[in-house]
């Protein structure tokens, strides 16, 4: 530092190890002060120009604060929110406050008068805690899923089925699918994609409704399959067209069952036939049914006029309770009899 009235030039300041120096000549602003010996700036110019950039700096400060402000009445507006300190809301036994200030996350929110917690940042956390979980009961489920399959993979491949996921079975669009777990009734069955309720109960809960809802119900089917007859027809072919496979697999899965049905067939028409009818009489309506069916290309059956297990009546295995007509004719009839012929 030199004094002031003591005159130096720039080189002596240098040589001394001076930061300024002073040399009596006014600067081009008319300021006769002391120079820098790095710039040849003047002290009094240096010091002009701070307070100019300090008073700007406060303007662009001062503006900011109002741009803030409005866009804080703005908020609070469009929010319904009210400017409040934690002391008043405390007082007033609010559970939150609002100061209209940002969290260190950047959010502006309300507050919890508890915790002074931002209501935002405890919405995220409380996400990101339930995201973890979700991600931990997912984990645990797919090693579970793993187990299971290993555990359940001999009743698979015994009963023809697969196990998969509910994603995995609407991916590939199944109706249903197999999970392998148990239902709250205690069936090891299918489920349906689309509810993902069990097939067993849901079958058993059809069958109480029929039951419970039986005369409505079966004059409703008879309307309707009189008014679409062509329509039940054809469903009932093309259903037996895509589940042929699936048909043959049950019959063999149940063959003891379909055997039965048989022997119990077998046993009503013995029953039904009278020790006085020749055989031979019953075998030539057979034979002649065979001839038909091979002449005219469509398949004939021997039907009883009278059924052997009517609902009102049931009739008898001989000649004059047989007639020969169309196989399709015979499958729509059925059991039902309506007047003597």
């Amino acid at each position: 530092m030199t004094a002031k009235g003591n005159k130096t030039s720039r080189m002596q300041a240098i040589e001394q190890g001076l930061p300024r120096y002073f040399t009596g000549i006014p600067c081009k602003h008319g300021h006769v002060t002391e120079r820098f010996v790095v710039n040849w700036k003047c002290v009094g110019c240096d010091l002009v120009s701070r307070e100019k950039k300090r008073v700007k700096l406060l303007k662009v400060k001062l503006f900011k604060e109002l741009t803030l402000q409005k866009e804080l009445e703005n908020f609070c507006l469009e929010n319904s929110l009210t400017l409040i300190s934690r002391k008043q809301a405390s007082e007033t036994g609010s559970k939150y406050y609002f100061t209209g200030k940002k969290c260190k996350y950047g959010h502006i929110a309300k507050r919890l008068v508890t915790t002074r917690y931002c209501i935002d940042c405890h919405r995220l956390d409380a996400q990101s805690r339930r995201e973890k979980k979700r991600n931990k009961k997912i984990k645990l489920n797919e090693q579970n899923f793993k187990k299971l399959k290993i555990s359940m993979e001999k009743y698979c491949f015994e009963n023809g089925l697969k196990i998969l996921t509910l994603e995995e079975a609407k991916k590939q669009n199944l109706i249903r699918y197999f999970s392998g777990v148990k239902c709250a009734q205690g069936h090891l069955a299918e489920r349906y994609t689309r509810s993902n309720s069990c097939c067993e109960c849901e079958k058993l809960k059809t069958r109480k409704m029929a039951r419970k809802h039986r005369e409505k119900r079966s004059e409703y089917m008879l309307n309707w399959r009189k008014l679409n007859q062509d329509k039940t027809r054809n469903g009932w072919k093309n259903w037996y067209k895509n589940n042929a496979e699936n048909v043959k697999r049950y019959r063999q899965l149940n063959s003891e069952k379909y055997l039965y049905y048989r022997w119990v067939r077998i046993a009503r028409i013995l029953q039904a036939t009278l020790k006085e009818v020749n055989p031979d009489e019953i075998k030539a309506i057979y034979a002649e049914r065979k001839k038909i069916s091979e002449q005219t290309g469509i398949i004939h059956h021997v039907d009883h006029i009278v059924p052997l297990r009517g609902k009102n009546v049931c009739g008898l295995h001989v000649p004059w309770n047989m007639q020969i007509i169309p196989g399709v004719m015979n499958q729509s009839k059925g059991t039902k009899f309506d007047e003597w012929s």
